[in-house]
């Protein structure tokens, strides 16, 4: 992940030629999390969609709000949000991270985006694992406690359908 900042987008991919996809946390305003990677605009996420385009690397936006998310009965939250997400793939967004399964449910009934459950979802076991891919996940990314553990990695890759999983090394 980087910051949001064009800057750090550019020092990421000049650094390594295998670099395949990068993510930010998306505009500064809609879900967000702790740490601070947002962008200002939507012109300045375009540009760097365009630019990591041009490089052949796919550009995921992180929507890892654990909290923070409106109650269901919040209509008016939720529609902002789903108007939100469908302007992502709009611009070119290859593909979300996602820790609320509310905002999976979006993700895959309005949209092709590619999904991927976050490691803050912490999972750690197959069962876990598979629970996510029945969201919709497309990629698992098993949390970091787990990610050392090579016979839990294994049975999760086993288990899942068709889902892939994606390890966070950080």
């Amino acid at each position: 992940g980087y910051s949001g900042r064009f800057s750090d987008l550019q020092k990421i991919i000049e650094q390594s030629n295998k670099v395949k996809s990068v993510y930010t946390g998306g505009l500064i305003d809609k879900i967000t999390a702790g740490r601070v990677q947002y962008l200002e605009s939507m012109s300045a996420l375009i540009e760097q969609i365009q630019y990591a385009h041009s490089r052949g690397i796919l550009l995921e936006i992180a929507l890892n709000a654990s909290c923070g998310v409106k109650d269901k009965s919040n209509k008016e939250w939720w529609n902002d949000i789903t108007r939100y997400i469908k302007e992502l793939e709009a611009v070119g967004v290859d593909g979300v991270i996602v820790t609320h399964p509310f905002i999976m449910e979006i993700v895959k009934s309005h949209t092709k985006m590619q999904l991927t459950a976050s490691t803050i979802c912490e999972i750690t076991t197959a069962r876990s694992a598979l629970y996510y891919e029945k969201f919709g996940a497309d990629i698992i990314t098993p949390s970091v406690n787990s990610n050392m553990s090579m016979e839990e990695l294994k049975l999760m890759k086993k288990t899942l359908t068709r889902g892939r999983l994606r390890l966070l090394v950080n």
